[in-house]
């Protein structure tokens, strides 16, 4: 889910990738979640969907992986970044886009927030209070870490593991936020389903836009984790698929921006 609001500055938490990424994770040999929450469709170029055998697989596998993935040194990575620099490019765009939409008083429901950087600064701009949800204890221990330090951790409630599996157990909240999330799971149906249900007011989601290159990077990606037998794996799930879900429960956008690697959309309970 990251990392900062989602995904490492390694792994364009909406493939901040660029071609200078490309050859930055070359060169530190890890190749680094060059879509570490991207989305990735394993079946390359082409749409075609994973067999019913390699969906319960990833099931079960999935939220491990990115707890052995985005590790503390990762998480102490991205909160110095986030310290020194403030939120990434796309997180800053929901920022703004929530801000004009206003925030003073709700709740929010942070799903892989990373170190929190969507967290904190809603919480200074008027959110009530927040809940997150992330599959890496890494993040949450950063994520607390900056709560701490910025005044506001008894505003905060933490939950580590799958929001999937967790789902019946979190509340809904007037903000749900998904920031490079989507790309990081493989069952995006129900995820979207289930996070659109505890919506009561807004919902932002930044992903991966849907073309070739991502759909290249994001096999590359894949095939490496395969190589290095990690658990971990991205998704390209298709944005006419997502955008389905999220009208479909009741939700109609309002914001929606493109960079040149993800898409950023907040949409409006009707």
């Amino acid at each position: 889910m990251r990392k900062q609001g989602g995904v490492s500055k390694y792994a364009p938490k909406g493939i901040a990738l660029t071609a200078s990424h490309i050859l930055e994770y070359i060169k530190v040999d890890k190749l680094y979640s060059i879509s570490t929450r991207q989305g990735i469709d394993i079946g390359f170029l082409s749409k075609h969907k994973l067999d019913s055998h390699k969906v319960r697989k990833m099931d079960c596998c999935q939220a491990a992986g990115i707890e052995e993935l985005m590790d503390t040194q990762m998480a102490e990575r991205d909160l110095k970044r986030y310290r020194k620099k403030g939120a990434d490019k796309t997180t800053k765009l929901l920022l703004a886009a929530l801000k004009d939409e206003g925030v003073q008083g709700l709740t929010l429901l942070d799903i892989g927030g990373g170190v929190g950087a969507l967290q904190h600064e809603l919480l200074n701009a008027g959110v009530q209070d927040a809940t997150s949800v992330d599959a890496s204890s890494a993040y949450l221990n950063a994520a607390k870490n900056e709560a701490k330090s910025q005044g506001h951790l008894d505003r905060i409630s933490q939950h580590h593991g799958d929001f999937v599996e967790m789902a019946g157990n979190i509340s809904e909240a007037d903000i749900v936020t998904l920031d490079r999330v989507i790309c990081c799971y493989d069952d995006m149906r129900k995820l979207v389903r289930l996070s659109t249900e505890r919506a009561k007011k807004l919902y932002g989601v930044v992903y991966p836009l849907d073309n070739l290159l991502n759909k290249a990077i994001t096999w590359l990606e894949n095939q490496y984790r395969r190589i290095t037998k990690s658990q971990f794996r991205v998704f390209a799930h298709p944005t006419e698929a997502v955008e389905a879900l999220i009208h479909d429960s009741g939700l109609e956008r309002v914001f929606n921006q493109e960079t040149f690697f993800w898409q950023v959309h907040l949409y409006r309970r009707l």
